[in-house]
């Protein structure tokens, strides 16, 4: 159980110390207590040890209030807690569990045709998050044909082809991003698996890895287990309306176009 201390109080971590499978994460200061808060089942926090910055107290307040609204999230003042720790436990063991975020992430953009915006969305994602954080990012493309990450952003860059197959080539790095574009007609060549080792051996060095694929492709089964989330990219014409149906719990729906769209009743999962 990960229990985040938010007090000086000396006797809360002698008494934490003798509980079995306790893991105590302090903090004083209001950014690391944000942190700390999602992936937490129980905090003991004296606001009056809190130093208020960069957040003040009542975005904690709120913070606190809400975890424990949506998930039965057990927090308390040290004095509360060292007038009964079992009980504390307890009550923190009946809670739904913290949200632990993860260490490495893949996302993967993907369309069932081209034009709707995919790779920009895609670069876009990768450097937000490299300019928001200055951790590695990596940005994979899979086409057939030109490659439209070297398009859009006018680099001279390494392909696919020249990355797997010689050593001493290194990917392009663009404000932070590392991009690998794809040569298609010379990967197609080699078996997939050949660069799936080195698209893995990049995916795992890097924090974020964004994946800009058309659908369906047959190389990108090289690096598909690693995509943690799929995001389908679609935009809707005017022209294709009168002809366009919706697919909702497997059945067809029609629509219009005319700033509404009518919908079935919905039930369960929809697609």
């Amino acid at each position: 159980m990960k229990v985040l201390v938010a007090t000086k109080s000396v006797p809360v971590f002698e008494a934490l110390r003798t509980m079995p499978d306790i893991e105590s994460e302090p903090a004083l200061y209001t950014d690391k207590i944000v942190k700390i808060i999602p992936s937490a089942q129980l905090v003991i926090i004296d606001f009056g040890d809190v130093v208020e910055y960069p957040y003040e107290i009542g975005m904690i307040q709120s913070v606190l209030a809400e975890a424990q609204e949506k998930r039965g999230l057990a927090w308390t003042s040290s004095e509360e807690f060292l007038a009964n720790p079992e009980e504390w436990i307890r009550r923190a063991s009946r809670s739904r569990g913290g949200r632990t975020l993860p260490d490495k992430l893949t996302v993967a953009f993907t369309a069932y045709s081209g034009g709707v915006g995919k790779t920009t969305l895609a670069l876009d994602m990768a450097l937000h998050f490299a300019r928001r954080t200055e951790r590695p990012v990596l940005l994979l493309e899979f086409v057939y044909g030109s490659s439209a990450l070297a398009a859009l952003t006018g680099l001279e860059m390494p392909f696919l082809y020249d990355l797997t197959s010689k050593v001493d080539v290194q990917p392009a790095v663009f404000k932070g991003v590392t991009l690998i574009p794809m040569d298609y007609d010379n990967c197609r060549l080699l078996p997939p698996e050949e660069f799936g080792k080195y698209l893995k051996k990049q995916i795992a060095r890097h924090v974020l890895t964004v994946v800009d694929t058309t659908w369906p492709h047959g190389l990108v089964r090289s690096i598909q287990e690693e995509v943690d989330q799929w995001l389908v990219v679609a935009i809707r014409t005017q022209s294709s309306a009168p002809t366009q149906h919706e697919t909702w719990n497997g059945g067809q729906a029609s629509s219009c176009w005319d700033g509404k769209r009518d919908r079935p009743a919905l039930r369960g999962s929809c697609r």
